[in-house]
């Protein structure tokens, strides 16, 4: 699965390239420029590959970095896909738990939603774990600590929704812009054995940063009470530094999720905003997604060959093939999307949380109208993550991947809430708390 290179007649060191950016990893794409540049011949524009450097370093360094780092990418794909399954399989069997108590209330089962509550507030966790897991387990663990802590000072589960999902936002924002050196060795990051993706942003944990950004933000706006204006106007600076973190050439350089960050955080405004969705809306939606786009790859374009990101390399493959180039893309992308959808994990979590979210509407009666009534600011950012993940799932080659984790937080948001609904219509919880005002007056 990882075949040696090596070269001959350079210094000692790590060969990488610019198509990896990864000391230690070049693709068997760039052998071939690789070999012209050594020849001294400018290898042609319409090669995929870059040729690889040397980085510097004692013989016996390097030696000892290759084969650390072999062993991490083995261990790594020897153990993801188990691991991800049991994980997903776990939200899987928390949700259909959720259902069976939203849509029958079971008496006995309804005495246990608190744990069933918790259970899904607990795993929102689980991306964040997973990230920093590669920092130590002592790091997972205390982190885990400050989670359970915060679960049990605060009877509002929406505290440990809104902690959870700023953090986890937080922290893949951090390590996107200091070279994602933990996202690299995450059972969520990425598989350098499958050529998916080697630097950047990784389709999973963008749809984690999104979904997770957005739930967070509208769940601590209704917790301190925030006006809605207010709540819109302050995710202005927060949803743009998010963007660019996504989209940056020399950060997450994630195209697919720009497009995503673009129409979620967009939906998400225009809902606080309580603006209605028109075909000028639609329009204003689709301009922003040009203008984002073009700045992406007018910025990569400019920079250095040896520099730029896949998307200044794409932009060079459709300026020499045209058409056919792009037609390559969009058939790539769609299979395989289609293969994902028919064999991957991540297919029946999407459908899982979709489902969740479709349930909800029906089962409890009236919970979609009590939620909009006494948490509107958290319905407009489920829509806006809904609509993140229908994005994400259009224009990403590993779309459902992305699309999953997206909704990944709203779906839980809001079976945390019609639990907490179902406690209402069993006389669990108090009077006041169905009829307790939001920041609206509602």
């Amino acid at each position: 699965w990882l075949a040696p290179a090596v070269l001959f007649g350079q210094e000692t060191g790590l060969l990488t390239s610019p198509t990896t950016k990864w000391p230690g990893i070049i693709t068997n794409m760039d052998i071939a420029p690789t070999i012209l540049s050594l020849l001294g011949v400018k290898p042609p524009p319409s090669m995929v590959g870059s040729p690889a450097a040397v980085l510097p370093m004692v013989s016996a360094s390097a030696l000892k970095k290759v084969e650390a780092l072999e062993g991490q990418i083995i261990w790594l794909a020897s153990y993801r896909g188990p691991v991800l399954r049991s994980l997903v399989g776990v939200q899987i069997g928390v949700y259909l738990a959720a259902l069976a108590v939203m849509a029958w209330g079971m008496r006995p089962a309804v005495r246990l939603l608190r744990a069933i509550q918790l259970l899904l507030a607990a795993a929102l966790a689980i991306p964040a774990v997973l990230l920093i897991l590669p920092a130590g387990l002592w790091a997972a663990l205390g982190m885990l600590v400050v989670l359970a802590l915060v679960q049990l000072t605060t009877k509002d589960l929406l505290w440990v929704v809104a902690v959870i999902g700023l953090s986890t936002a937080v922290l893949v924002g951090i390590d996107t812009v200091t070279g994602s050196s933990l996202m690299r060795f995450s059972f969520l990051g990425y598989d350098p054995i499958g050529g998916a993706r080697f630097y950047g942003l990784g389709n999973e944990y963008m749809g984690i940063m999104i979904g997770a950004l957005i739930m967070g933000w509208v769940c601590l706006a209704e917790l301190v009470r925030f006006d809605r204006g207010v709540t819109a106007a302050a995710a202005v600076p927060i949803f743009a530094s998010a963007l660019g973190v996504v989209a940056a050439p020399w950060w997450g350089t994630n195209v697919g999720g720009a497009i995503t960050a673009v129409v979620g955080f967009g939906v998400t405004w225009g809902a606080l905003r309580r603006m209605r969705f028109s075909w000028r809306s639609a329009l204003a939606l689709a301009a922003a997604v040009a203008l984002v786009l073009g700045g992406l790859i007018f910025v990569d374009a400019v920079r250095l060959p040896e520099q730029q990101s896949h998307i200044g390399r794409t932009t060079r493959l459709v300026g020499l093939e045209g058409i056919a180039a792009v037609y390559d893309i969009i058939q790539r992308k769609l299979s395989m999307n289609l293969r994902l959808i028919r064999y991957s994990i991540w297919s029946r979590a999407w459908i899982a949380a979709l489902g969740l979210i479709g349930a909800s509407f029906i089962w409890p009666s009236r919970f979609i109208i009590w939620l909009v009534n006494k948490y509107p600011q958290i319905a407009s950012g489920i829509w806006g993550t809904v609509a993140a993940g229908t994005a994400a799932l259009v224009f990403n080659d590993s779309g459902v991947v992305a699309a999953a984790t997206c909704v990944f937080f709203a779906a839980t948001t809001m079976a945390v809430l019609a639990l907490d609904y179902r406690k209402l219509k069993h006389d669990l919880l108090p009077p006041e708390a169905y009829v307790e005002n939001n920041s609206d007056g509602h």
